[in-house]
């Protein structure tokens, strides 16, 4: 993902731990969305 957007269901874990996640491959940006209806 180096150089692009990561986009991650909102869930689970924290969004500290996804936005670790897109830094450790190298994101250039995290998107959350919401999926709930």
């Amino acid at each position: 993902l180096s150089g692009l957007l990561a986009l991650a269901r909102r869930g689970d874990c924290a969004f500290t731990t996804k936005g670790n996640v897109a830094q450790a491959v190298g994101a250039a940006a995290l998107l959350v969305m919401n999926d709930d209806e």
